[in-house]
């Protein structure tokens, strides 16, 4: 049986009727204890400074995390969290990427808050997904410079891990 959404997707061209991504980096951070801001208009506000990690790409990228990047949290009122992060990539091969996402974390109340406690949560148990896009001067990566990035997360007590894929 057909729903609505169905019959609208087939009037569209067929390049508009499914979304495809390829995975594009592993990301490990390594973060600090996240700094308690308090309650703001918008939801109690937290940073979170990034303190280093790595990452894997396609072929022979790689490389580490710089210290300093940051993730500025909200959690809102019911109880859900949103990112808005900035980190630096250097790669092996000495090039630079800034990338900035966005994201969203959300669960029952006990997972969220197991997860606030800093305690080990299957990430099956919760929904943590990032959304952004990447800058680079490097005339070798330049294609990250035009496409956009979604990914999964993985919240640990010191640690956040991101399977990062391009949206093609």
């Amino acid at each position: 049986m057909m729903t609505a959404i169905d019959t609208a997707l087939q009037d569209l061209p067929l390049g508009l009727r499914t979304l495809a991504a390829e995975p594009m980096l592993v990301i490990k951070l390594e973060i600090s204890a996240p700094y308690n801001v308090g309650k703001a208009p918008s939801g109690e506000r937290r940073l979170v400074v990034v303190n280093g990690g790595t990452f894997i790409g396609p072929d022979d990228l790689r490389g580490s995390i710089a210290p300093g990047g940051n993730d500025s949290v909200t959690v809102r009122g019911d109880g859900s969290v949103l990112l808005d992060a900035r980190i630096i990539l250097n790669t092996d091969a000495g090039e630079t990427i800034l990338m900035t996402y966005s994201g969203l974390r959300t669960g029952d109340p006990a997972t969220m808050q197991r997860l606030a406690n800093g305690e080990n949560v299957d990430p099956a148990d919760y929904y943590f997904r990032i959304w952004g896009t990447c800058e680079t001067s490097s005339s070798t990566l330049s294609w990250m410079n035009n496409v956009l990035v979604v990914g999964k997360g993985h919240r640990q007590a010191q640690t956040i891990a991101y399977s990062v894929f391009r949206v093609s």
